[in-house]
């Protein structure tokens, strides 16, 4: 299954995978402005939208395991999930990473989200953020 991901171009997270764009805490540090003109705002934003659940309170996922990193399912749901934050998201540094994660390592969510465990995922390419 094809998995979408918008993470960060240089910030990491625990040195293994690009950092995704609700990580504040990345080596090497994110862009100066980061936290406060786009984690923070669009966390809260999300946080109050029932269409924005995190993995916990999704009711098709109800957690996410510490091997697992969150993904959409297609392009079209990321540009939804991510709707009015895209442009900022690409100031920022951001891109949406595109991987082929065997099936039995992806749960699927609601609104498009999934999760899926990134040892096992294979990049397959990376995408503009568009605005």
């Amino acid at each position: 299954m094809n998995v979408f991901r918008v993470a960060h171009t240089v910030s990491r997270k625990h040195g293994a995978y690009p950092s995704g764009p609700y990580s504040q805490r990345v080596e090497p540090e994110l862009p100066a402005g980061t936290v406060e003109n786009l984690i923070r705002p669009m966390g809260y934003a999300h946080s109050d939208d029932p269409c924005h659940p995190s993995p916990v309170y999704d009711t098709q996922l109800w957690s996410i395991a510490v091997d697992e990193v969150c993904g959409m399912t297609d392009r079209p749901s990321l540009n939804e999930w991510f709707d009015g934050w895209r442009g900022r998201l690409k100031r920022y540094g951001y891109q949406v990473y595109v991987y082929e994660v065997p099936d039995e390592d992806v749960r699927v969510g609601s609104f498009g989200q999934c999760v899926f465990r990134y040892e096992n995922a294979r990049l397959i390419r990376t995408e503009e953020v568009t605005a």
